[in-house]
């Protein structure tokens, strides 16, 4: 709070400086008119700027991986199966083959890998949080992992079995509490000064553009107005 309050003092004292410094050569009326509306187009620039980068902070914080590739078989898989005590495994006409251990993580070096999950549950269709595979997919499971509710964790997986064989995968990792919070207000206040930055610079460029527009004016009407000849 006390960062938007210090930024809200410039700005206004700014804008009362330049106020002041406009009147003097183009009058009160004109200088206000100038400041409220450079002002206002700043902030309208600052607001949507804001707004766009900031419009999936959520994702930015917590990212899905993007899918990859798991492993190749060159066996027919006819499903895959999950067994909540050994893991899940790909069955195929001659057998099956075990494709993780009881965490279905994608990435090796990921949080889902690290972490113990005390439930996990084959969800029915491809959670929100996470993207549809890049191709068709002959068979898909995917998995919501939960951790206990202190952690405030949620962890999601899926994998993609394709017609050439190749097995794909996608995770995400989540977080609320606090430690989620903190993750998103540090992100939130990076683009909200970036927002202020922004708004500066616009301001800036505005005045200067609005000044060599008022002094074009003002000298294209002095010599209109030149002395006229007597008669």
């Amino acid at each position: 709070m006390g960062f938007e309050l210090l930024c809200l003092f410039i700005i206004i004292g700014f804008g009362v400086l330049l106020t002041f410094l406009l009147s003097k050569r183009y009058g009160r009326s004109i200088a206000l008119k100038i400041v409220i509306g450079i002002f206002s187009l700043s902030l309208l620039i600052a607001i949507v700027t804001f707004v766009v980068i900031s419009k999936d902070a959520d994702e930015q914080v917590f990212p899905a991986t993007e899918w990859q590739l798991y492993m190749v078989t060159q066996q027919s898989i006819t499903k895959l199966e999950y067994r909540p005590d050994s893991g899940l495994y790909a069955i195929t006409n001659i057998g099956e083959l075990q494709i993780t251990d009881k965490n279905p993580f994608c990435v090796s070096d990921g949080e889902i890998a690290t972490l113990e999950p005390r439930e996990i549950e084959i969800a029915d269709t491809l959670p929100v949080e996470l993207s549809p595979p890049p191709q068709t997919a002959n068979h898909q499971i995917n998995f919501i992992l939960f951790y206990p509710i202190a952690a405030d964790e949620i962890a999601f997986s899926s994998f993609a079995v394709f017609k050439n064989g190749e097995i794909w995968c996608t995770e995400r990792y989540m977080r609320g509490g606090p430690g989620g919070a903190v993750a998103l207000g540090f992100l939130t206040f990076f683009y909200l000064a970036m927002a202020v930055v922004i708004f500066l610079i616009s301001y800036v460029l505005l005045f200067v553009f609005a000044v060599i527009c008022l002094e074009i004016y003002c000298r294209r009407s002095k010599k209109n107005a030149g002395p006229k000849s007597g008669r």
